[in-house]
């Protein structure tokens, strides 16, 4: 198992992964990525496995 740790971010960079199944009972949303077959064709291309967690960054337009 890899670990990330992340000191310090800007509000525009997300992780998502591919969702937290069977926890509901204990209050734990199922959430994942918006779009889940971009999320795993982005996988697929860098040789990640389909589900793994990964960064995204939106770019916010200067004024």
């Amino acid at each position: 198992m890899s670990v990330l740790a992340i000191e310090a971010a800007r509000p525009e960079v997300t992780l998502q992964e591919g969702g937290r199944h069977g926890y509901p009972r204990f209050g734990i949303a199922a959430a994942r990525a918006m779009d889940p077959q971009m999320f795993a064709t982005a996988n697929r291309a860098v040789g990640n496995p389909r589900d793994a967690t990964r960064s995204r960054s939106r770019r916010v337009a200067s004024p």
